[in-house]
Formats: C-alpha cells, structure tokens, sequence
C-alpha cells in the first residue's frame, strides 16, 4: 500500500514537472474585426435638406439619406458626390449643375475608394449611382434612373458636407439597405 501511495505520488509529480517544463502553446490573436460606428439618433437625417438645417459640428458623425447626381474623381485618388434629396427633375447636365449647387459636398477619401469591385471610380462601381458625371462640372449622363443611397461619414468644416465618408449603402429593390 506504501508502495503504491509513492508510486502515484512519484507519478504525479514527473506529470507535473513536464506540464511545467514543457513550452506553451503560443496563443493565437483573435482576428480583428472591423467595427461600423454607428451615428447618434439625433444625428440619422433622411433628407439632405434636414442635414443641412441641422448644422452639426464638424467632426460629428452622421448619417444622409439621399441621391448622388454629380461624381468626380478628385486627382488624390478621392471622388467627390454630391447628394440631394430627388433627381426626378434632373433632365440635362444644366439641370443637374443647378442642383449640384444646392446639394451636400460628400468626399470619399482615396484610402476608401478600391482598385476595382463596388467601391471603385468605375462604370461596375460607384458610378453606378451616380446620374452625371465629368471633368469638374456634369458632362457626361451616366443613367436616368439611380437608387437611393445612404451615406455615413463625419461632417466637415464650411458648408454642410460629409468631409470623410466611412460606409456608403444603398437600397435595393425590395427596400432593404446593403453595403457597398
């Protein structure tokens, strides 16, 4: 009985010793997961024009529901929309140089704008939301019927525009929001 009471003692310790003697396993990192900052309620405006009545400070984050009518790519890589509440009268690059002018500036940064797939400067990506486009001014009629986009960002100084955008979606047919 002594005997077997040492045994197992003896065991238990050679157990314990390589437990502690042998290297650990190296932990993996958990995987980083981006995460969407979500706006305020108060700061959730569904038309442009509450957006810009509603004059937040700079740096806020907020979220405008509306149409693209103009798009230009910017030489930095960036492209530069202009959102407004209906295009429905937007018939000729007069009419949407007129509301351009009284549409909320919205500047995707270069770093958010891809090479290629949804969120690129192309005729497969964001152009597709976009009514008229060109060199600086509306030249260029790129589609008569755009679907409703929502854009999230953060508002930047001077008039009311979204300086930094960091989620653009749009609806689909069947009314529901998908990311671009």
């Amino acid at each position: 009985m002594r005997r077997t009471a040492s045994l197992v003692v003896a065991a238990a310790t050679a157990l314990l010793v390589l437990a502690v003697a042998a290297p650990a396993k190296p932990r993996r990192a958990a995987p980083k997961v981006a995460v969407q900052a979500v706006p305020k309620p108060h700061n959730e405006f569904v038309t442009v024009h509450e957006f810009q009545v509603g004059k937040r400070a700079p740096g806020t984050l907020v979220s405008v529901e509306g149409y693209f009518v103009t798009g230009y790519a910017v030489g930095t890589g960036a492209v530069r929309l202009h959102l407004t509440d209906s295009v429905d009268h937007v018939l000729s690059t007069e009419d949407a140089l007129l509301f351009e002018q009284h549409a909320a500036p919205v500047i995707v940064p270069a770093a958010r704008v891809g090479k290629s797939g949804p969120r690129a400067w192309n005729r497969r990506g964001m152009m597709r939301y976009v009514m008229y486009t060109g060199k600086g001014r509306p030249q260029i009629p790129l589609h008569d019927v755009i679907e409703k986009v929502r854009v999230t960002g953060t508002v930047g100084s001077g008039r009311a525009c979204l300086s930094s955008v960091g989620c653009i979606e749009y609806m689909d047919m069947n009314g529901f929001w998908k990311k671009l």
